[in-house]
């Protein structure tokens, strides 16, 4: 069947090229090892199989005739290994057969080819555009690969017109005269230093890379310190060739000594942490190698030097029996065996001088523990020397008040800078600052910030984190309450809790933690009122109980329906999680709304806008008054949401936008709040409509607090009057509910009792 189906496609074990194989090897290599039965290694590639009576294998030798590579065959010191080229060894004639690839040359017309470039060889040293031709400037290698540079080559480009040649040797003779070096060094530091520029401009190089010099048959140290001298050298580590060695280095310059820091380390006997120390055992431990080992009679530890059948760390500790011993840091002494200690001008009962406790580059921390800055603040304060400041500390310094300046905000940015170079003084510049330490030293003095301070310090990468200061305030409110309810009623409300979440055993869309403290909020009455009747689990609550809790006269300020949406919401995702039996909130219904909206008299909102005189707050006013949008609505506007040219506002809620056509009251104050925002803070980042001194370079870029607008309001009047009085003032003009549901963007439900409200006499049952 096999020889049915012919010679099988495979790679040839003796040239590894892809061919009809018989007996794994192809046509070639067949006829190949018949003639030539010898096997050995060739010198050339390195490859194990049947060699010629040169020593060459079937590979190299086809190579060395297409290639025409006569330099190995008559210089083979010259010429280094050169792997053979993987082919397809196939040739398609016309009938479409497979046959092998052969040389039409023959050899004798070969070995007269090679033998005429053998004897032209002399002739062509001189040639100077056959030995490292010039590359166009700029072009990269695909596979930068080591170059074999001899005499002969240095003497190629002897004639050779080279850029930066007369700067370089210039470097080169004040080296020798520094040195005492003679004439014969500077003719052979010249010839390299010429090579060196030869192999750049091969290469397309503007400078010689650092890599060249590994290549240079001789001074390669040399040639690259005067190139460096010259500004002639690349020595950039992304331009490097991998797997390339050092230069030769020259006998007279002395080795540079590398900088050895020892590692840290633990002792191997006490286990204690060491840094500085290049043995393996601690100075302590290093005096008791030559013990005995055995078993500790103290603390029980095996194989560790005993001294009267103790160990060295029982020996020091004689009170620690069978109890272990704790981790200490192995400190060195200082100078020869003396402890480390005060400055020795310190007089008795003086305070030294408080050094900075500067973090060096890399250091790693292995417990974090919280600063005291009390006595940083009252060394500042009586005006004593501080420590100096870094390099590094004092450009970002400049580059804070550069960026403070730019942001034109004087009063909190040079609060900020004092707590900058605070912390920059005191902890530098090279490891990131802890962020408990910003807010600490904040907190220890007055006159200090600490939000801008950690906004720059993170945008530059020199913040250490910490997590529990970014935690949501509403999820730590709710965290607060559960933990001050009974045991099994505060694991039924955070079943509940997980629930709004999205958690439970079906998937529901999760509740922001707001909404959660709102319900929770409303719940909480009503859970002390059954605590204190003694119910300590929810599966207790009857139907009276609920129905109890939810009257009118319980609680005076509640509003209406306040708490009916909470208990449904937590009865039923309690029977959901079958953690009750029944629901006993089942059957509460809304008491509905007890009155119709009202309006405003109408000289309220005049003497608002005489009241209110910023262009921030009368831009809100105005939106609620003119345009009925909510406060949520109001936070939620984005800078590009206003087309002032269109006179256009976008409104956004959720996935859905909603367009509102501005009239020229609110387009005139609009523009008045755009000027002045880019007035005061023209380098904001924040992309809201709205915003403070407090948001407008917040990272987070968050939008104004809820708290921020009702202020603008005065006492008796509030954002939710005003919205209701001009959806009111509308519904008066039109009775159709569909244009109420446009213009607005409500409900049908609410269009209707704005309506009911507007006409009465429309609807069937008229209002008491």
């Amino acid at each position: 069947m096999a020889a049915a189906l012919g010679p099988l496609w495979d790679s040839c074990t003796e040239c590894v090229s892809w061919s009809a194989v018989t007996r794994g090897l192809c046509e070639a290599c067949g006829k190949w090892t018949t003639q030539h039965p010898a096997r050995g290694v060739c010198p050339r590639c390195r490859h194990e199989g049947h060699l010629n009576s040169d020593g060459l294998c079937r590979g190299c030798l086809r190579s060395i005739r297409l290639d025409g590579d006569s330099s190995w065959v008559f210089t083979p010191e010259q010429a280094g290994p050169r792997a053979t080229q993987l082919v397809f060894d196939l040739a398609l004639g016309a009938s479409g057969a497979a046959r092998p690839l052969h040389c039409r040359s023959a050899a004798p017309a070969t070995r007269s080819k090679w033998q005429r470039r053998l004897l032209a060889q002399d002739g062509s040293v001189n040639d100077i555009g056959g030995v490292l031709p010039a590359a166009a400037l700029g072009q990269v290698a695909l596979f930068p690969a080591k170059r074999t540079l001899t005499r002969a080559t240095a003497a190629a480009v002897a004639d050779r017109v080279l850029d930066g040649e007369e700067l370089a040797l210039a470097q080169a003779r004040a080296f020798a005269g520094e040195h005492g070096l003679g004439t014969a060094w500077k003719r052979k530091v010249r010839r390299m230093i010429r090579l060196a520029l030869a192999v750049r401009d091969a290469e397309g190089a503007v400078l010689v890379p650092d890599y060249v010099l590994a290549d240079l048959p001789e001074t390669g140290t040399v040639v690259g310190l005067i190139l460096e001298r010259a500004g002639l050298l690349d020595g950039d580590p992304a331009h490097a060739r991998t797997g390339c060695g050092t230069p030769p280095h020259a006998v007279y310059l002395p080795r540079p000594r590398a900088a050895s820091c020892p590692a840290p380390r633990s002792c191997r006997e006490c286990d204690g942490w060491m840094s500085g120390i290049r043995e393996y055992l601690c100075r302590s431990c290093s005096t008791w190698k030559r013990e005995p080992r055995g078993r500790c009679a103290g603390c029980g530890r095996e194989g560790t030097p005993l001294r009267h059948r103790r160990c060295r760390l029982c020996t020091a500790t004689p009170s620690a029996v069978t109890a272990g011993h704790q981790l200490a840091l192995v400190i060195p002494a200082a100078g020869r065996g003396r402890p480390l200690s005060a400055r020795a001008g310190t007089a008795l009962g003086q305070e030294p001088a408080m050094a900075a406790s500067v973090v060096p580059h890399g250091q790693e921390v292995l417990f974090r523990i919280r600063r005291d800055w009390t006595p940083v603040i009252t060394r500042v304060r009586s005006g004593q020397t501080l420590p100096e400041m870094s390099k590094r500390a004092g450009l970002l310094v400049e580059e804070f008040d550069s960026l403070r300046r730019q942001r034109r905000r004087p009063g909190s940015g040079r609060e900020a800078q004092r707590a900058l170079v605070l912390l920059l003084r005191f902890l530098g510049a090279d490891a990131p600052v802890w962020e408990h330490d910003v807010h600490d030293l904040v907190r220890a003095g007055t006159g200090l910030h600490a939000r801008a301070v950690c906004e720059f310090l993170k945008d530059r990468d020199l913040l250490a984190l910490a997590p529990e200061l970014h935690e949501d305030p509403d999820r730590v409110w709710i965290e607060a309450v559960l933990g001050g309810l009974p045991t099994q009623l505060a694991a039924e409300v955070a079943t509940w809790v997980r629930v709004l979440r999205g958690e439970g055993r079906w998937p529901h869309p999760a509740r922001s933690f707001r909404c959660i403290r709102r319900y929770l909020a409303a719940l909480r009455p009503i859970l002390a009122t059954w605590q204190e009747a003694g119910i300590a689990s929810l599966r207790e609550v009857t139907d009276e109980d609920v129905v109890q809790a939810v009257q009118p006269g319980q609680n005076r300020n509640r509003k209406p329906d306040s708490q009916l949406s909470p208990l449904r919401s937590l009865f039923r995702a309690l029977k959901q999680e079958r953690t009750i039996f029944r629901d006993p909130a089942r059957a509460l219904t809304g008491h509905g709304h007890k009155g119709l909206p009202r309006s405003v008299p109408s000289d309220v909102l005049p003497a608002m806008f005489e009241e209110v005189t910023s262009a921030f707050g009368r831009l809100i006013v105005a939106l609620v008054a003119v345009h009925a949008l909510t406060g949520e609505s109001i936070r939620e506007l984005q800078l590009a949401d206003l087309d002032l040219a269109h006179g256009r506002l976008t409104v956004r809620r959720g996935l859905r936008r909603r367009s509102i056509q501005l009239e020229p009251f609110t387009h005139q104050l609009a523009a008045d709040w755009l000027a002045e925002r880019h007035l005061r803070w023209p380098a904001s980042t924040n992309p809201h409509l709205l915003t403070t001194g407090r948001t407008a370079f917040a990272a987070a870029a968050p939008p104004v607090h809820v708290t921020t607008i009702l202020r603008i309001f005065p006492q008796g009047v509030n954002l939710d009057m005003l919205r209701q009085d001009r959806i009111l003032d509308e519904a008066h003009a039109s009775t159709d509910p569909l244009h109420l549901m446009r213009l607005f963007g409500i409900s049908e439900v609410t269009a209707m009792r704005y309506i009911t409200a507007a006409h009465p006499e429309r609807t069937a049952r008229l209002p008491r």
